[in-house]
């Protein structure tokens, strides 16, 4: 009596496991994953799903900025995006987004570099490259160098002697 008790206890405990159906799909296209919502995961241009870090949202559709092209970090934790096509560079702190300078249409701003002395560089590109310094956040930004034989300055370097 005990083994028929304990092979009716086997048996209940496992008839719910024998209605459990595995399912394999595939996604290939960016159309594939539309509907759904990713959290801690992101798609590669491959079509793959890869584990990520958090992701949020700060700044929402902005007729101003189809592309970010730069990063750098202030000394004060603040963020700097060289963006394009409008020339706006965009200051990030605190999860909050504000326009730190705006050089006009028609200028991409492809790098930023904060240097020894916590000034912002700027290199654009578009008509002609040039490079921008901002000395205070607030400030217009100054060109510091421009020349009719460059057209893109894609990317700024702080030079071992500050320079």
């Amino acid at each position: 009596m005990r083994s028929i008790l304990l092979s009716l206890l086997v048996l209940s405990i496992a008839v719910p496991a024998l209605a459990v159906k595995t399912s394999h799909w595939t996604h290939t296209t960016e159309a594939d994953f539309k509907q759904g919502t990713f959290k801690n995961v992101v798609t590669t241009n491959l079509g793959d799903l890869k584990l990520s870090r958090e992701v949020k949202t700060l700044l929402g559709q902005d007729a101003r900025v189809s592309a970010v092209y730069a990063l750098a970090q202030a000394p004060d934790g603040t963020i700097y995006a060289g963006t394009g096509p409008e020339g706006v560079l965009l200051a990030i702190k605190d999860d909050k987004v504000t326009t730190a300078a705006d050089l006009g249409q028609h200028t991409n701003l492809y790098s930023v570099l904060i240097d020894s002395k916590g000034r912002v560089l700027i290199g654009t590109g578009g008509e002609k490259g040039e490079i921008y310094r901002i000395d205070k956040a607030g400030e217009k930004p100054k060109s510091i160098f421009s020349s009719d034989d460059v057209q893109y300055v894609w990317a700024l370097l702080q030079t071992s002697d500050g320079l």
